[in-house]
């Protein structure tokens, strides 16, 4: 069953119930619970991470001779918006490529 308190801990009984078929869950050794991330996080990943589509687009732009610099304020934008659409951390390319490209 679907919740909304990511505190409480899942169990087998819980991905059955959401429709994961025995056979599967048998081939799990593991299940990690994971938290939603904050805008701390998402900074953190973007500041960062050596794989940050900020630095990667940087980097592109160094390439072609042309200065990109990155407020801290648009970062926490940037942050704040991942929350909003509830993206992950693996949907902060797609965010940042689409502002990227309106400027």
């Amino acid at each position: 069953t679907a919740s909304s308190n990511v505190d409480e801990k899942k169990t087998t009984k819980d991905f059955k119930n959401s429709g994961i078929i025995p056979e599967l869950m048998g081939r799990m050794s593991k299940v990690i619970q994971l938290n939603r991330l904050g805008e701390k996080e998402f900074v953190q990943i973007l500041k960062e991470s050596e794989i940050s589509p900020l630095k990667l687009t940087k980097e592109f732009y160094d390439s072609l001779g042309v200065e990109v610099v990155y407020t801290d304020s648009f970062i926490s934008d940037i942050a704040s918006i991942a929350i909003k659409k509830d993206i992950g951390a693996r949907g902060l390319s797609t965010c940042c490529n689409d502002i990227i490209e309106t400027i």
